[in-house]
């Protein structure tokens, strides 16, 4: 394989890398931007803070997916590995908020007037939707992104315990 052959494939992952990049960070500076000043002890802006979240959460998730996928092509072992660690952390983090942004719907539909309580009920079920999906997404990849890193860090070792050559990538 000529080195032209070996660098295509590099470029398209640091192109795939850069936009993933992108796709996390964009939303999260939004959001961010967006409900400044905090007051996280004010229950009106954590639930427009969370209900906003919810709504940004399948970019970042869009993102993630397409590192994983990339790494797993490149055979990068190392961010496989990075990337499972912190997207079971992330669904591990989204249990609380769960709990809160639940907490956070039912006080809120009791401050509204009668006719708009059905609607904040609503939006907090779909929105609290989103929270669920995300977790367990996180979670699934999580775990089987970690998986692979080991099994690809197993091979890796066999084949230099053999002789073979082995790497962490493969071109």
């Amino acid at each position: 394989m000529n080195q032209s052959q070996t660098q295509g494939p590099r470029w398209v992952a640091l192109g795939a890398y850069v936009f993933a990049l992108t796709l996390v960070l964009g939303p999260v500076i939004d959001l961010i931007t967006t409900v400044l000043p905090a007051r996280p002890g004010d229950v009106s802006w954590r639930y427009g803070f969370l209900g906003l979240g919810g709504g940004y959460l399948q970019t970042p998730l869009l993102g993630v997916g397409i590192a994983m996928a990339v790494a797993i092509w490149q055979e990068d072992v190392v961010l496989l590995r990075a990337l499972g660690i912190t997207a079971t952390v992330g669904a591990v983090a989204l249990l609380p908020i769960m709990g809160t942004w639940a907490l956070d719907v039912m006080q809120m539909r009791e401050m509204r007037e009668p006719e708009v309580r059905g609607g904040v009920l609503m939006g907090g079920v779909i929105q609290g939707a989103k929270y669920l999906g995300a977790c367990v997404a996180l979670g699934l990849a999580g775990v089987g992104v970690s998986k692979k890193a080991k099994a690809m860090r197993s091979h890796v070792h066999a084949e230099d315990r053999s002789g073979s050559p082995g790497s962490l990538r493969r071109d």
